[in-house]
């Protein structure tokens, strides 16, 4: 009932989205999307709006910030990996992750990452629908890429990356910190 406990602002900026020329569909291979940049001037009008909504309701906070794909993974790509998430941040509104943290779990992930169990109760954990099933699946590649449009574009391709996940650790860290200690999930089952 997402809909009924949120507001949802809509922002034109169409992405083209196709299969490959001669080949059938494959959610991780051949659906391409071409993604355009978003007007500076657009972004600006949204910050504003949003800073008067957030002003108005303590109860956002900043994981309440969301696109499309966040909420409908497998169905919806919008706004895409060209969304100033960061900028938006940047600005009091909505989540990203600390840099220096980052890069330490950047360092800590050199030679090893988690498994694809830790890793799919890692998203669960900050608020992705995702069934833990230890195995790189379709919905695996959705929420991957999901969380890669909104924290990591430029690694947005739905595979798993040591980028990616630094940046999850990261987000888990400052967020919600009873979930994760040093590199290690908290209540997750492999």
């Amino acid at each position: 009932h997402i809909n009924d406990q949120s507001i949802g602002i809509e922002l034109v900026n169409q992405a083209e989205c196709s299969t490959k020329h001669g080949s059938q569909y494959n959610y991780a291979n051949n659906y391409i999307c071409i993604f355009p940049d978003y007007d500076e001037v657009q972004i600006e009008k949204l910050i504003l709006l949003l800073k008067e909504i957030i002003s108005k309701h303590n109860e956002i906070k900043p994981t309440y910030i969301i696109g499309h794909s966040d909420v409908a993974p497998d169905r919806k790509y919008d706004p895409g990996p060209k969304f100033p998430w960061k900028k938006l941040y940047e600005n009091g509104i909505g989540a990203w992750y600390d840099e220096q943290e980052y890069q330490e779990y950047m360092s800590a992930f050199r030679s090893e990452i988690p498994n694809i169990s830790q890793i799919q109760c890692a998203l669960k954990q900050y608020g992705y629908g995702i069934d833990i099933t230890g195995k790189y699946d379709e919905q695996t590649f959705y929420v991957l890429r999901a969380f890669q449009y909104h924290f990591t574009p430029e690694k947005s391709n739905g595979q798993i990356h040591k980028e990616t996940i630094s940046a999850l650790w990261s987000l888990l860290n400052k967020y919600f910190p009873e979930s994760i200690k040093g590199d290690t999930l908290v209540d997750c089952q492999d």
